[in-house]
């Protein structure tokens, strides 16, 4: 194999790289958003700053991408 194949293949495996992580990013994010609805949803307390219920759903849907994935 020649420098410019090495390459190449080098490249395609980056390329490839990248586009699973947009996709596991993508997953993760619209899982947090679906929590985040329903967390607003349920929730009764006027109290709550907006950046806990992100975080809370963000911690949902690591969760639950972690059991998924067993």
């Amino acid at each position: 194999m020649n420098r410019l194949q090495a390459l190449s293949k080098l490249k395609a495996r980056d390329e490839a790289i990248r586009a699973s992580a947009l996709r596991s990013k993508a997953r993760r994010d619209r899982i947090a958003i679906a929590t985040l609805s329903a967390l607003l949803i349920k929730s009764s307390d006027a109290d709550v700053k907006p950046a806990d219920f992100a975080q809370g759903a963000v911690a949902q849907a690591d969760a639950l991408i972690a059991e998924l994935d067993k």
